[in-house]
């Protein structure tokens, strides 16, 4: 534990190159994401949001994802949303956070693509909802996984992701499908 310490406390100056590095090689790790968001090291949050919003092949979209929704997590645990992170932040900040828009995009259309990999549509989802725009969109998609029709692995994680929103309409339209459940 104390050589992690001190190596996170060293890594301070240097998140935005490391998580940039971290993400390029195929993820993020926690702690430099939180390290970003708490220091707000802007410079290292602008490049993680570049690195995620990077174009890759379709087998890269799982990673993608998940590093958005690591970035997410984080800022969620540190008590704020992407959309303050967007309002407060600098010109740049708000630029990458434009330019990494396209990762809820394509997990938009991964989600609900019935012919897409299990795997790809389950590590879309918790961006579902939680990105700067369209959540009413994003939650029928996540409401209409879980008919029976669906894979449970798909009724799991959309349980999962919409555990993750605080959304006023969620508990009303849970209810109005009740019915078609059983």
């Amino acid at each position: 534990p104390f050589i992690v310490a001190a190596a996170m406390s060293s890594a301070l100056p240097h998140a935005d190159t490391m998580l940039a590095q971290m993400s390029a090689g195929g993820g993020t790790d926690r702690t430099m994401v939180e390290i970003a968001i708490v220091t707000q090291n802007t410079r290292a949050l602008v490049r993680l949001l570049d690195e995620i919003g990077a174009p890759r092949n379709s087998a890269g979209g799982s990673l993608q994802f998940g590093s958005m929704a690591q970035l997410l997590d984080g800022l969620k645990r540190a008590g704020k949303s992407i959309t303050q992170l967007q309002s407060g932040g600098d010109e740049a900040l708000k630029q990458a956070l434009k330019r990494a828009a396209g990762v809820f995009d394509r997990a938009r259309v991964i989600a609900a693509d019935v012919a897409a990999p299990i795997d790809q549509r389950v590590a879309a989802l918790p961006l579902l909802g939680r990105g700067l725009g369209r959540q009413d969109e994003d939650l029928q998609i996540l409401l209409s996984l879980l008919a029976p029709q669906s894979p449970v692995e798909l009724q799991l994680a959309a349980v999962g992701a919409i555990g993750l929103l605080n959304l006023a309409p969620i508990p009303e339209r849970l209810l109005a499908g009740w019915d078609g459940c059983g």
